[in-house]
This record gives C-alpha cells, sequence and structure tokens, in this order.
C-alpha cells in the first residue's frame, strides 16, 4: 500500500513535468509514465484479468523496454535485444496497469529523441506487452491469461491494444541536466584554459632564458667595450705623453742643448707634468745659466740670490721649482 501511494505521487508528478528532478537526479534518464495493459481483449483475443495486475507489479519491475533501432517497427521481432530502457514503477489505475519507465536517452539518443518529437506533435507512441503466463481459460472466445509474468515491453506500430496501450507522459528537460551538461563545458574551458596558460608558461619561460643569455651577451660586449675604451685611453695618452716628450726635445733642440734619450727617460714624469709656459722659463734659464764650456760641472749659483746655493742644471724639477719662487 505504501509503494502504491510513493507510485502515485511519482507519476502524477511526472505528468506535471517534475518527475525527472524528484524520482531520480541523473540527467540521462528520460522518464515516461506508459499504459501496460488494460483488463479488456485486445486484437488477438486475448486478455489479462486485474486479478493478474498484482502478479505483473512483482514481477515486472526494472524489466527492459523494447525498439527497434531509430525506427518504430510494426510487431516485436525487430525490438528484440534492443532494449533502450527498463521499467523503474508499476501501479494499478483504475482498469489499467501503469508502468514508469526510465529511458536511457544517453546510450539511445537517436530512438528517445524520435519518441519525444512525437510525443510532442501528439502522435502518442504505442507499447505491447511481452509476458509468461501458466495457465489460460477461454470465456466468450477469449483467452483469459493466468499466472501472468511481465517480461517487457516493446515500442511498435500495431500495437495488439489498438491505441489504448500509449505513453501517457514524458518528463519535461531535467533541471539537472543543464547545469550538468554546462559544468562539463565549462571543464573542458577550464582544461583548455589551463593547457593555454601552461603554453604561456613554457613560451615566457623560454622568453626568459633568451632575455638571460641576450643580457649575458650584452654584458660581455660591454666588458669588451670597456676593455678597449681603457686601452684606447692607454694609448691616446701614450701618444700623447709620446709627442709632448718628442715636442719637449725639439724645444731643447731648438735652443742648443744637447741631452741624451737617458736624461729625458729619467726626468719624463716632471718634464710632462710642466706647463708649456713653466717649460719655456726652465729652458730659457739653462740657456743663460749654462757654464763655461771649460767648467765640467753642472751646478751654478743662483742668479740673483743671497746665498751661495746652487742649482743642478740637469735636474728641471730643482730648475721648475726655483722658477716658481722667483715669478
Amino acid at each position: 500500500m505504501n509503494n502504491n501511494t510513493l507510485l502515485t505521487t511519482n507519476i502524477e508528478l511526472l505528468d506535471e513535468g517534475e518527475a525527472f528532478a524528484s524520482v531520480s537526479l541523473n540527467p540521462y534518464y528520460q522518464w515516461a509514465k506508459i499504459v501496460v495493459t488494460d483488463d479488456l481483449p485486445n486484437a488477438n483475443k486475448m486478455k489479462i484479468p486485474k486479478e493478474e495486475f498484482p502478479n505483473m507489479i512483482r514481477t515486472g519491475l526494472f524489466s527492459p523496454i523494447k525498439m527497434a533501432e531509430k525506427e518504430i517497427s510494426d510487431g516485436h521481432p525487430e525490438a528484440h535485444g534492443k532494449p533502450i530502457g527498463t521499467i523503474a514503477q508499476l501501479l494499478e489505475e483504475s482498469n489499467k496497469l501503469i508502468a514508469l519507465a526510465a529511458l536511457w536517452k544517453k546510450e539511445k539518443p537517436e530512438e528517445i529523441t524520435l519518441l519525444k518529437e512525437m510525443f510532442k506533435k501528439g502522435t502518442l507512441p504505442q507499447v505491447s506487452w511481452e509476458v509468461s503466463y501458466e495457465d489460460s481459460s477461454i470465456e466468450d472466445d477469449i483467452e483469459v491469461l493466468k499466472g501472468v509474468i511481465l517480461n517487457g515491453l516493446a515500442v511498435v506500430g500495431l500495437p495488439a491494444y489498438m491505441g489504448r496501450t500509449p505513453f501517457l507522459a514524458m518528463s519535461s528537460k531535467n533541471k539537472e541536466e543543464t547545469p550538468v551538461e554546462e559544468l562539463d563545458i565549462l571543464k573542458n574551458k577550464v582544461e583548455e584554459q589551463r593547457t593555454e596558460i601552461d603554453n604561456l608558461k613554457t613560451k615566457l619561460s623560454e622568453k626568459e632564458i633568451e632575455l638571460a643569455d641576450k643580457v649575458k651577451v650584452l654584458s660581455e660586449k660591454e666588458t669588451e667595450i670597456a676593455s678597449l675604451v681603457e686601452f684606447k685611453d692607454k694609448v691616446e695618452k701614450e701618444k700623447s705623453e709620446a709627442d709632448k716628450i718628442a715636442s719637449i726635445k725639439v724645444k731643447f733642440t731648438e735652443a742648443k742643448l744637447t741631452k741624451d734619450e737617458e736624461y729625458f727617460n729619467k726626468n719624463r714624469e716632471t718634464l710632462l707634468a710642466l706647463s708649456d709656459t713653466t717649460l719655456d722659463f726652465m729652458i730659457q734659464e739653462m740657456v743663460s745659466l749654462v757654464p763655461n764650456k771649460q767648467s765640467s760641472s753642472s751646478k751654478v749659483p743662483l742668479l740673483g740670490g743671497d746665498s751661495d746655493e746652487e742649482i743642478d742644471l740637469e735636474d728641471p724639477k730643482q730648475l721648475a721649482q726655483e722658477l716658481r719662487k722667483r715669478n
């Protein structure tokens, strides 16, 4: 009795387009309310009396619902071995036996789509039962079945009950279905974005390595340039000093002051440090203080001085200091 109450509630909800969510959260079931049989004779002059409905309810749960591939065949043979779902619940309703069917729209998408399109257009799909029975009797030329076992249903085009075993209802789109499908889409997008991010990270890493290599090369170039600049400065300094010493030698020669190479090497730093003016004064002083050729001494007394101090004509530093004092 409790089972019948639950069945009635679920099937009524199904009829309102809500049973999908109430019966199952699986988005890949298509629920349908189907008339299995009534207690009246069919076109084959057979009938299942209402007294047998409890037997069919006990034996028919989870039995298959079959259908030919991608079409509705006239009879049973084409549907054999081709299940599209199962009977989930059964109950009596007036003189009819009603089934709640769970159809597999993921495994049989084309067949379920065909059934839904027919239902929406008002061309209700029909079924024909497949049963076993222990005994039968003849009443008014009609075979009455007894000890009936429900083995399944087949969706057919020419049912024996001639329109009395239709699909009564099919569930509307499950509210859970769209989020599940959207979740799969979002998961795929997330994976694609993660892959893209990984690719960008790889590219960024490659760019960083490339940049590091370029920085290294640039640093080596800068070091090389600095070394070349240092070498250039050294060369230019040496050339400048060589030119200045050469010009100093010219001045000595023009002043008729004879000095050997040792003199210029020994006094190189001092001579280079002298300004042109100081150098000219020094050379003039050296010329004026050149001793008599008969004298071998290179030292002479200071001119204009009050002491007997002498200066060495061979020492330009001493001469330069004395000239600074006089200036």
